[in-house]
């Protein structure tokens, strides 16, 4: 789970200092990562499915609700 969230999501290289912006930045890398992990209508990686996030509003919506 960590290898995810380091080579998705960058986690290591935050640059966040504040601890408790850090710990809410923490939480939302792990429900993202969940959200992404339970969408299984498409067969890609977690990598791809959040980079097709970024510029697909209809797909990010289809993770978001269902």
């Amino acid at each position: 789970q960590h290898w995810i969230l380091d080579v998705v999501f960058k986690e290591d290289a935050s640059q966040i200092h504040d601890p408790l912006s850090a710990q809410h930045m923490a939480l939302f890398r792990r429900v993202v990562r969940n959200m992404v992990k339970q969408h299984t209508k498409r067969n890609s990686s977690i990598r791809s499915k959040c980079v097709r996030a970024c510029y697909d509003d209809a797909f990010r919506e289809e993770l978001l609700f269902g």
